[in-house]
């Protein structure tokens, strides 16, 4: 080859390998730039998605709780973190906070280093985003409050009681809105379904009884003449208190004088119901073939105040509240199978909304059972809750918390003024989660449970 051209040669190679340097430049930065975008889209959308959260749970925080803007502050810093979890490359600043009446807004800025776009001198790109919350009015909901009406209740206790549920009521349920339907499941020993219902499909009564009686009983004149009055302790329904007997001489008692009376009784039927044998005390299925068994009482005090199915009319819920009355002994899970009852979609109630056809339009159905003492009563195999087993009494309800849960519906329980850890414990676990657990300690702290459970149904929306 000729020196010329092999020269030649050699200055178009330099010449190519040149021209490809510096169209590599460009190329480079070009990738580099579409690699560093992509990388801050998804640093972005994790960040975006981490604050979204943060601003939620400050809303809803903000909500439930009497707290400063510093707390607040704190509170969205921390959940935000844990949130967004670790992201070495990306470097972000504190977030800042803002409250403005309904509206919460978080905001976060930061940079992220590049990787190849350092070559053109460009070595950071920029992070952060806004979101924004607002307190709206109640989603669609259906709530049942399955309240303790048994003999500890009495006095301050049930005032307390009141009190909370008809807030909750004014909070949550509007008249001219179907948005949030309540039921009320008042239980002692029993719970009450309503005269009404005799003669329905799902309920067998049993017919009135009378007849007489002959009672022979040794006079109180006898014993204030031959014995003395002494003091015990008992209980009822768990509670300790002093009751009084006479005390005589076996002897005497035995040949003391009697007076026979021939006394007429009647029972009719005041509402009560007893448990359908296992597994249909907790099932909601099957009432052609086992139905619910309404029995005959000698009276009214029997049966506590009657069952309040779904409804959205506060002033119907608080007439149901306002007559509550405390009487006879705790049997928890009679209170919680009805209350599952009031939920669910046909007999023996059907104001409720299919469970599938209401979760389709975001709606939620909760239950939340509030109890001031232990199971004192348990059920038998006749249906009655005669036995005294609480164990037994125990075992059942957590079975029936069980079944509530899984049939979607979110379980709040409320412990209120108790001191008995074991029952505290059931209680607890019935929750569907720890957090709907809320030991009540005073009337304060059955007021401020009821409200922030209330609050729950708040609905909270990101605003853009």
């Amino acid at each position: 080859m000729q020196p010329w051209k092999h020269n030649l040669k050699l200055n178009q190679n330099g010449n190519a390998a040149m021209i490809f340097a510096l169209c590599l430049l460009p190329l480079m930065a070009v990738i580099g730039s579409v690699l560093d975008i992509n990388r801050q889209q998804t640093y972005q959308s994790k960040i975006q998605h981490a604050l979204d959260f943060a601003t939620i749970s400050t809303a809803r925080y903000a909500l439930t709780n009497n707290a400063s803007d510093t707390e607040l502050k704190q509170f969205a810093q921390k959940f935000f973190n844990s949130e967004l979890g670790q992201m070495s490359e990306a470097s972000l600043s504190a977030l800042s906070f803002n409250r403005n009446g309904d509206l919460v807004t978080l905001e976060v800025k930061g940079t992220m280093p590049t990787s190849i776009m350092q070559i053109v001198g460009k070595k950071t790109m920029p992070l952060g985003t806004t979101s924004a919350a607002v307190f709206g009015e109640p989603s669609a909901a259906e709530i049942a409050l399955v309240l303790d009406t048994s003999f500890s209740m009495k006095g301050s206790r049930l005032t307390a009681l009141e009190d909370a549920a008809k807030d909750m009521i004014d909070t949550l349920v509007k008249p001219n809105s179907d948005a949030v339907k309540m039921s009320i499941v008042p239980f002692a020993t029993y719970v009450n379904v309503g005269t009404d219902k005799k003669g329905q499909s799902w309920i067998d009564v049993e017919a009135d009884k009378s007849g007489t009686s002959q009672n022979c009983s040794i006079q109180n004149s006898w014993y204030k003449k031959n014995c003395k009055r002494v003091s015990y302790s008992c209980t009822r329904d768990g509670v300790k208190r002093t009751c009084k007997k006479w005390q005589c001489d076996k002897d005497d008692l035995a040949k003391a004088p009697r007076k026979c009376k021939t006394k007429k009784w009647t029972r009719k039927w005041y509402g009560c119901v007893k448990s359908r044998p296992d597994p249909y005390n907790i099932k909601d299925i099957n009432y052609a073939t086992k139905p619910v068994v309404g029995f005959v009482t000698s009276g009214s005090w029997a049966c506590p105040t009657e069952i309040q199915e779904l409804t959205n009319n506060p002033g119907q819920l608080k007439s149901t509240v306002a007559k509550l009355s405390a009487n006879q002994n705790t049997y928890i899970a009679t209170g919680l199978t009805w209350g599952l009852r009031t939920l669910s979609p046909g007999a023996p109630f059907d104001e409720a909304e299919p469970f599938a056809q209401f979760a389709d339009r975001n709606g939620r159905k909760a239950l939340v059972l509030m109890s001031d003492g232990a199971n004192t009563k348990s059920p038998k195999s006749n249906g009655l809750h005669s036995g005294n087993s609480q164990t037994e009494a125990d075992q059942i309800t957590r079975k029936v918390c069980n079944e509530i849960k899984s049939n979607g519906i979110e379980l709040y329980t409320i412990a209120f003024e108790i001191s008995d850890a074991k029952t505290k414990s059931l209680l607890r676990s019935c929750a569907t989660s720890p957090t709907n657990y809320y030991d009540a300690k005073s009337a304060s702290d059955l007021k401020a449970a009821f409200e922030k459970i209330g609050t729950q149904f708040r609905d909270i929306a990101l605003a853009y």
